[in-house]
């Protein structure tokens, strides 16, 4: 086993935070594999819609939102004290100024929940991208500790 393979799972085991390693996985996964993870983390925490393979297209980001909401949704929820938020809307308006410039918060929380809505792409991809550049920032912060 590669020492990257090692710290990669230590990471999944102990670098997460209060995120599910099974959404850690799903992130991995979305890049392509743990290499490509491995490879492109540094620029995904930055800006994760820079061109990114797994994060380029809004279909791509919704599916994976889609697929992942629950896992994504427990982790923001957590995330939500920590960032002294009244809701996971209201924290994704104070993140992403697109989702504030164009949806109230009760349009957000209908974007989150709600597959037909109009907004729900636009909301899944936030909220995808949020989720991916998260996961990124974790690991390079696990190997600086390492």
């Amino acid at each position: 086993m590669s020492e990257s393979n090692i710290n990669l799972d230590g990471f999944l085991e102990n670098g997460l935070g209060c995120m599910s390693r099974k959404l850690g996985e799903a992130v991995i996964a979305q890049f392509g594999g743990a290499e490509n993870f491995i490879n492109k983390s540094k620029a995904a925490s930055v800006n994760i819609s820079s061109g990114i393979e797994g994060w380029v297209s809004t279909f791509d980001m919704t599916n994976f939102y889609d697929d992942n909401r629950n896992e994504i949704l427990d982790f923001a929820k957590k995330q939500v004290d920590d960032f002294g938020h009244e809701s996971v809307a209201c924290m994704l308006r104070s993140m992403n100024s697109n989702i504030k410039s164009q949806f109230r918060e009760a349009q957000v929380v209908e974007g989150l929940y709600d597959t037909d809505c109009e907004q729900h792409s636009q909301v899944a991809e936030a909220m995808a991208s949020y989720v991916g550049s998260e996961v990124a920032t974790f690991y390079h912060q696990f190997l600086e500790n390492q």
